[in-house]
């Protein structure tokens, strides 16, 4: 439950090639699913195939991400496809193609070792982080980039900044871009956020490590992604910053 995984439907002929662009799926309806279609039927993936010896083209005529709602035993239903066949004919033939019905499964997930803070990830998580810096004044800020990825569901995933507690920092917090795509034949998503960090006092501050639970289904196991932790050294301090400010606001220019 919770997982998002990928749905192709392939369309195979002998005979005749297939106007994609004048295809498609009517009243496409999958019960018990979330669903996302990835429409590529304006330029299809395709490559020959053989049939009992003889020579056919396969068609990849949609790619859709499904995550079922519920547990349970389910069907993805027969789907009707009206795929346009380049005959002898000037304007072609509507052929009406139905695709194989699918029996599922979706489990439940384990509660055995099940993290308190689990949020609810299904897939194998990756995290990026990039800073910029590593040693600032007191009173300049500090920017984080911490990116997502992965062939997971990532759309529990919750604010970074409130699993930074009790630190010396202010933070504030931006997503800068979110991606849900079919990438080298699976489901891919990704996130991306800055953290505008502003240290609290001068000194060598630490800006600790934060796991993020996931469950993975190839280990059915619950694993961890980690933020890595880091040293910032700030110098300075709040009354010498105070100080610079007012000798900078009693410098003046006079022309001559």
């Amino acid at each position: 439950i919770g997982e998002k995984f990928l749905l192709d439907y392939y369309l195979t002929t002998r005979r005749y090639s297939v106007s994609m662009r004048d295809s498609g799926f009517p009243n496409m309806d999958i019960p018990n699913f979330v669903m996302t279609k990835f429409d590529i039927l304006d330029n299809p993936s395709s490559k020959y195939v053989y049939i009992n010896n003889q020579k056919a083209i396969q068609y990849n005529v949609l790619k859709a991400v499904l995550m079922p709602m519920s547990t349970g035993k389910y069907t993805i239903n027969s789907q009707k496809l009206l795929a346009m066949l380049n005959t002898d004919s000037f304007f072609g033939t509507q052929e009406e193609v139905w695709s194989d019905a699918v029996d599922i499964e979706v489990l439940p997930l384990p509660e055995v070792n099940k993290p308190n803070n689990f949020s609810g990830i299904i897939g194998k998580l990756n995290v990026d982080m990039i800073s910029n810096e590593r040693q600032i004044n007191y009173g300049d800020t500090l920017v984080l980039n911490i990116k997502f990825f992965g062939d997971c569901n990532l759309d529990t995933l919750q604010s970074i900044k409130d699993k930074y507690k009790g630190v010396d920092f202010q933070i504030f917090e931006s997503e800068k871009e979110k991606v849900e795509t079919i990438k080298n034949g699976k489901y891919y998503a990704e996130r991306n956020f800055e953290l505008i960090i502003v240290p609290k006092k001068s000194g060598k501050l630490t800006f600790p490590e934060v796991k993020i639970p996931y469950f993975n289904p190839d280990s059915e196991k619950y694993e961890e992604a980690i933020i890595g932790g880091f040293e910032v050294e700030v110098t300075g301090n709040s009354s010498q910053n105070i100080a610079d400010q007012d000798t900078r606001s009693k410098i003046s220019i006079k022309s001559v």
